[in-house]
Order: structure tokens, then C-alpha cells, then sequence
């Protein structure tokens, strides 16, 4: 059975999402959709990405991920295929595959191409003809090479010998407040030395945890999620709400000399 992932912005009050499923299962037999979530906020592309991204090695081998969101700002809705890591993906050309894997380029994509009058149901229409080329190992025909596609700049942490500002990508439904740093390059600059993190906080933090339970219920705690990148938290509370922070605010870290 070859599983299809999605992901997508398209809730589940309203009838899209069962019509998107109905169109693959009708093109493809013996497959199984597994929803990573279709609540990403509308035109969230940044968001859903990184949740694909998080998500896509912990299915098998040979899985194909759907990702829908901000698919329908064209005259013609433009979807393309790549292969990454034996796993399949079936994206828009809007930035997303640079966005999930930096080393994604035109050379490596197909743009999807089904020959059908254009509706409302064209994206979900293309995405299901590839999903079924896949499932049949007829990868010409999902469509042509792509000569280009539509890139997006990723906004990364500025760094210097003694301090990192980083920005906050996201507050999850926990208001844990997530930023762009990545245990990687926290670990180049600081190279052993103390820190003071500084967050709309009087109190700078000046040790990263390893869970939650490192502090007492409702203090506050930077540590790297399952991901790798640093995250502000409160133990059993809200640091979002809590201390004011929001999406694109920055963070700043400095390091001494030991």
C-alpha cells in the first residue's frame, strides 16, 4: 500500500479537503491518505513547509506528500514533482520546494501537466494525475522538466564571533514561541561559552534545557525541539501571550568569554 501524506490550508469544515482525497483515491488504487495537518493558516507557505519538513522521514520509503496551500493565485494553478530522500513530493510553484529542502532546485522538478479544461478543481485535479503517474512508475508523464520555478528567500539569524539575533517563525498551539536558529549554528558561535538570551523578559535566560520539566511549573526555558531549533517556552504555561512575543519579533543571544 503506498501511503500519500497531506498537507494543506484547507480546514476541515468545509468539503474541499474530502474532494481533494476523493480525486486521489479515485485516480490511484490501494493507497492510504494520512493527514499532517490541514490547519495551516491561509497562504502560510513558511509554516507549512516546516511542518512537512518535520514530518516526511518519519513515513516510509516511497511515500508521497501532498502540500496545497496558496495554490490558486494563478490563472492556471502550477504544481510541481521532485524526488527527495526516496520520498515524493507533489508541491506548488510558489517557493515551497526551496523552502523545504535548500538544495531543491528547477533541475530537480517536473511541472505537472494534465490537459483539461480549466475549474475551480484544477490544482487538486493535477495533484491526483501525479499521485497516480507515481503510483505507476510513469514519472514522464506527470509532465515536462521545469526550466524554472519561483524561489523564496529564507530569513536566517544574523551572526557574529559574540552574539546571534534570531527571529521567531513561529508560535505553536501550546504558545511555545519557535525561532530560526538551529542547534548547528547556536553550537559554531558559542562554542562552550555562557549566554545570556534576552526575550522581552527582565530576567535573561543563561541555559538551555533539556525538556520541559528542567524548571518548575511556570517558570520559563529555552531548549531545541525534536527539530533542532530553539524554542522559548514557560513549564506548563503560555510564553507567547505571556510575555508578548509574536511572529517575526526577534531574540537576541550573547556570548562571554569564559
Amino acid at each position: 500500500m503506498r501511503i500519500i501524506s497531506v498537507t494543506t490550508d484547507l480546514g476541515t469544515k468545509d468539503h474541499y479537503l474530502a474532494v481533494l482525497k476523493a480525486k486521489i483515491l479515485s485516480k490511484s488504487e490501494n493507497v492510504r491518505c494520512i493527514d499532517i495537518t490541514n490547519d495551516i493558516e491561509p497562504y502560510d507557505i513558511l509554516s507549512a513547509s516546516k511542518m512537512l519538513r518535520n514530518s516526511y522521514l518519519h513515513f516510509p520509503e516511497g511515500s508521497i506528500h501532498v502540500l496545497l496551500v496558496n495554490n490558486d493565485r494563478q490563472r492556471e494553478p502550477q504544481l510541481l514533482f521532485f524526488s527527495y530522500k526516496e520520498h515524493f513530493f507533489i508541491v506548488p510553484d510558489n517557493g515551497i520546494p526551496g523552502l523545504l529542502f535548500k538544495d531543491v532546485v528547477a533541475k530537480d522538478c517536473r511541472r505537472v501537466r494534465l490537459d483539461i479544461d480549466r475549474s475551480p478543481l484544477m490544482s487538486f485535479e493535477k495533484a491526483a494525475h501525479a499521485v497516480a503517474c507515481i503510483c505507476n512508475g510513469l514519472f514522464e508523464e506527470i509532465g515536462p522538466n521545469a526550466e524554472s520555478i519561483v524561489e523564496k528567500m529564507v530569513l536566517q539569524p544574523v551572526v557574529t564571533k559574540d552574539e546571534i539575533r534570531a527571529t521567531i517563525i513561529e508560535i505553536d498551539r501550546f504558545e511555545n514561541v519557535i525561532t530560526n536558529l538551529h542547534k548547528s549554528q547556536f553550537d559554531k558561535v558559542s562554542k562552550g561559552r555562557r549566554f545570556e538570551l534576552f526575550y522581552k523578559h527582565d530576567e535573561p535566560l543563561d541555559r538551555v534545557s533539556k525538556n520541559y520539566g528542567d524548571v518548575e511549573i511556570g517558570d520559563p526555558l529555552c531548549l531545541f525541539n525534536s527539530s533542532g531549533f530553539l524554542e522559548i517556552a514557560i513549564n506548563m504555561g503560555k510564553a507567547a501571550s505571556l510575555y508578548g512575543l509574536r511572529n517575526n519579533e526577534t531574540i537576541q543571544i550573547h556570548f562571554f568569554e569564559s
